[in-house]
């Protein structure tokens, strides 16, 4: 696969990988995810996500996991976080998902109630929590300034995918920059102490 730099992020001419609707589990929660949307539906899924992060309160406590602290701040059953866990795994679109991580994304929907996008916003700040920061806190811990994941995909013109090193862009950068930056330096701070 081809390797890029992080300025490809902010290049108009790629894209996020597509994932296509679907009705239930990880596919249900990929095709709703503002991480793996363009144009419209990524503007709306954005906007969602920052209004979701704004009314958060997070509470770390040293030595939590993220996601338990997340679902904390939301209100949610902290033993959740294994059904976080478990999507989490099968969440980026090149990823094999197992037929656990497809319950695991449904017994998240059936705790919040309703099948929207609100729901799926939710999930995937959870998810995020669990893998992104989970890295994160990895990166403190080694002591390794570089980014806490690697790399990231996008789709040139032609279609074809490509590898985009994170090297000066350790959340990203242009419009598919994390917006949970702010929240996952704090809980990975009370992770490490």
């Amino acid at each position: 696969m081809k390797k890029m730099t992080s300025e490809t992020l902010e290049h108009s001419g790629f894209t996020v990988p597509y994932a296509a609707p679907s009705p239930l589990g990880v596919a249900w929660l990929r095709g709703e995810a503002v991480r793996f949307s363009e144009g419209e539906n990524h503007r709306r899924r954005r906007l969602l996500t920052e209004h979701l992060l704004a009314q958060l309160t997070v509470v770390p406590v040293d030595g939590e996991d993220p996601a338990t602290t997340v679902l904390t701040a939301m209100g949610m059953p902290t033993d959740l976080a294994e059904e976080v866990a478990l999507a989490a795994s099968g969440y980026q679109p090149h990823s094999p998902h197992s037929a656990a991580a497809d319950e695991a994304v449904e017994r998240l929907v059936a705790a919040f109630g309703v099948r929207d996008e609100v729901t799926a916003a939710n999930i995937c700040i959870l998810v995020q929590s669990q893998a992104g920061v989970g890295a994160l806190i990895q990166a403190l811990r080694d002591k390794n300034e570089g980014p806490p994941i690697l790399s990231t995909r996008r789709v040139d013109a032609a279609g074809t995918e490509v590898e985009v090193e994170l090297h000066g862009a350790h959340f990203g950068r242009g419009h598919h920059a994390c917006p949970g930056e702010h929240m996952g330096r704090i809980l990975a701070a009370a992770a490490i102490r």
